[in-house]
């Protein structure tokens, strides 16, 4: 209670992105210090593991919001945090290409239905990333279209290298590169 206001927050079960959990006013317990903490490591790789419903992917969520160049309005989101007080790392906010994948669909109990799932996702992907094809030499261009929901395993293989190439040239900054739900294929 506030001057005779009464502030209710909800829990927002189930949310699983930082951008909308903090725009919904969800009860959230800030744990951006992870932000700083995994950036000044300096690790090229880092893996996150927690028991199931930890917490990983909402993290994961806050690294991309966080870092990621395309997110318009990151230092607003961050705004009275912890990470905000902290001046060396709001330089880092909203300056990163970052490429986050989920395989948390990726569901088939058999060889066939997983790759058209892999496909399915990386066509999205590749939806996503459609503004990078203005720089494409024409191998770059072939290659773009032949991700589709009926590539062959091999296209499929090389999509992530790809598109975090084809952001790196674009922004010429090396990739921030999540990925989620790994295990689940």
């Amino acid at each position: 209670r506030i001057q005779g206001i009464i502030m209710r927050q909800t829990v927002g079960l189930g949310i699983q992105d930082f951008e909308k959990a903090i725009k919904n006013n969800n009860f959230y317990i800030d744990k951006t210090r992870f932000l700083s903490d995994w950036w000044r490591s300096g690790d090229d790789v880092t893996l996150i593991s927690r028991p199931r419903r930890f917490g990983k992917t909402f993290t994961l969520s806050t690294v991309e919001k966080f870092f990621s160049i395309r997110q318009e309005n990151a230092q607003e989101l961050f705004k009275g945090l912890e990470i905000s007080a902290d001046a060396e790392m709001m330089k880092e906010c909203g300056r990163w290409p970052v490429l986050f994948v989920s395989f948390a669909s990726i569901k088939r109990d058999n060889y066939k239905g997983a790759l058209k799932q892999f496909n399915q996702l990386f066509t999205d992907i590749s939806s996503e990333l459609s503004f990078l094809k203005e720089s494409f030499d024409d191998k770059e261009l072939e290659f773009y279209d032949k991700v589709s929901d009926d590539m062959d395993s091999v296209t499929a293989a090389r999509c992530l290298n790809r598109f975090a190439s084809w952001l790196n040239r674009y922004y010429g900054k090396k990739v921030i590169i999540l990925i989620d739900e790994y295990d689940t294929p």
